[in-house]
């Protein structure tokens, strides 16, 4: 859903792919209580650390 809302431009303008699916997953966060076993959540947040520091 976030890339696809990143690649809508308006004229000129666009938000990004990568800022439309912070959005999307914060608002998804915050439509219910999700639960991950503890070995998951390490796995996705270093998965999303490396995903980071890599594209900078």
């Amino acid at each position: 859903m976030g890339t696809i809302l990143g690649h809508i431009k308006v004229r000129s303008f666009s938000i990004g792919t990568t800022a439309c699916i912070l959005i999307v997953a914060v608002l998804i966060g915050q439509l219910g209580s999700f639960t991950f076993p503890p070995v998951l959540q390490a796995i996705l947040f270093s998965l999303f650390v490396f995903t980071i520091g890599y594209r900078s």
